[in-house]
């Protein structure tokens, strides 16, 4: 083989040899284009508003919550589920929440003022130190529900659900409480002066310590109740039924027996 023809071959070979390695860095991502280095993410956009996306608001909220927001005011999220979660210290005042899910949620320290909870379900849910200032709340079940320390000052309660919710320190006063089942609750150094309790069941409550004076409970069901060092001053029990209540320090209004 002459001179020529193996310096012919050996250039051959080293061009396929080159062209393989190229071959190879290319698909092993040795390549770099303008668009690697100016890379296009796939992720979606971080949520800055609860209704930024089609995504559920509730999720939206939850998320910018993780994320250390806490104002979510004058919101609509009527029929949200936020059931479980901790929204501990939230402000949620003028927010739409009517037949939202909010049972076994965590709104200690929450801001609801003049909220719309109008059939909420709060079973379970912790509202100790919230503060629900004339808030809507008609039909709510709060069932079981911790309400320590809890603000309702001239709340819409009536029809709601508070049996078995323990309240100590809690003030209703003024509170709408008729047609309210208030039946086995505990009501400790709770104000519920001036509060409408007509037609309220309030059977096997334990009430001590607290203020009822100027209170409505005409034709309440009281049965069974416990009444520690109550004042009733001025309060209305007209037609109220008082069979098995258990007196301790409470007078009852002038008029007024026990059966």
């Amino acid at each position: 083989m002459s001179k020529e023809k193996v310096l012919t071959l050996i250039g051959g070979l080293f061009v396929l040899a080159l062209a393989s390695a190229l071959a190879i860095a290319f698909f092993a991502g040795g390549f770099s284009s303008d668009e690697d280095e100016n890379p296009v993410s796939n992720q979606p956009e971080a949520v800055t508003d609860v209704s930024d996306s089609e995504v559920d608001p509730a999720i939206n909220l939850i998320k910018l919550y993780e994320d250390g927001k806490r104002d979510f005011q004058d919101l609509d999220l009527s029929g949200a589920d936020l059931s479980g979660n901790n929204l501990q210290g939230v402000n949620l005042n003028r927010t739409d929440l009517s037949g939202a899910d909010l049972s076994g949620t965590n709104l200690q320290d929450a801001s609801l003022n003049h909220a719309d909870l109008r059939n909420t379900q709060l079973r379970g849910a912790n509202l100790g130190q919230a503060s629900l200032r004339k808030a809507k709340m008609t039909g709510a079940d709060l069932s079981g529900a911790s309400l320590h320390n809890a603000n309702f000052f001239e709340a819409d309660l009536s029809g709601a659900d508070l049996s078995r919710t323990t309240l100590n320190g809690t003030d209703l006063s003024g509170t709408d409480l008729s047609d309210a089942n208030l039946s086995s609750a505990e009501l400790f150094h709770s104000d519920l002066s001036n509060s409408n309790l007509r037609n309220a069941d309030i059977t096997n409550a334990s009430l001590d310590s607290l203020d009822l004076s100027g209170a409505d409970l005409s034709n309440a069901d009281l049965g069974g109740a416990t009444f520690y060092y109550v004042d009733l001053s001025g309060a209305d029990l007209s037609g109220a039924n008082l069979k098995g209540i258990t007196l301790e320090g409470t007078e009852l209004p002038l008029g007024v027996e026990a059966e």
